[in-house]
């Protein structure tokens, strides 16, 4: 039950304020940061997953799952954040499931009335409480990302599995425009990093 305790020597990193969220990283991929565990979860037999604090006493649970399997670009958890309720996210090709929405709120619609996929704007602020907007999304082709200050931005995109796809720099003064035309449908999660602070956005490519 102790496979993986998160280091006290990052608190930025790992500490959550009220009404954040923060991904963790079941990869097996530990040298990438603290948000990376030294364990991977299995994509053929269900596991049960937990995350206990230490006590004088001992472990004690906090929250516990028995994940289920599902395919890919799908996602399993609450239905909404604290819901009793666990249901499977996002499957690109059917409007009826939910989104995946990693790094954010659960509880996000794919699509809309008709049948097709809602274009949402993705909003995002950085620690100064400054905005980020990346649209389209869905994406097919490009995605443009409006930036608050005119400097340079490094740019990381990871898919859900936390696999690094692309790393940019850019010198912006408005709207960064990113070709993901070469994409394989699915979620992505960016990073947007600059002297003015950190952000992350989701986005979904559809084909």
């Amino acid at each position: 039950m102790d496979k993986y305790q998160f280091p006290t020597t990052d608190e930025a990193s790992t500490i959550i304020k009220a009404g954040e969220h923060k991904i963790i990283w079941a990869d097996d991929y530990f040298l990438q940061g603290v948000l990376h565990t030294n364990f991977k979860l299995s994509a053929t037999e269900a596991s049960k997953i937990s995350l206990s604090v230490k006590l004088e006493q001992g472990l004690s649970i906090i929250d516990s799952i028995t994940y289920q399997l599902h395919a890919v670009n799908e996602s399993y958890g609450r239905e909404k954040d604290a819901d009793d309720t666990w249901t499977t996210f996002g499957i690109i090709s059917a409007c009826n499931l939910i989104s995946a929405t990693p790094g954010s709120q659960n509880g996000t619609k794919n699509c809309n009335g008709s049948g097709g996929y809602t274009d949402n704007t993705e909003l995002a602020k950085n620690e100064t409480n400054e905005e980020y907007a990346l649209y389209p999304n869905p994406a097919k082709n490009n995605v443009n990302i409006s930036v608050p200050n005119s400097g340079k931005y490094e740019i990381a995109i990871y898919d859900v599995q936390g696999d690094l796809k692309q790393a940019l720099d850019y010198q912006s003064s408005g709207t960064i425009s990113l070709d993901v035309s070469k994409y394989e449908s699915g979620f992505y999660l960016l990073n947007i990093t600059s002297e003015f602070g950190i952000a992350n956005l989701n986005f979904i490519i559809v084909k």
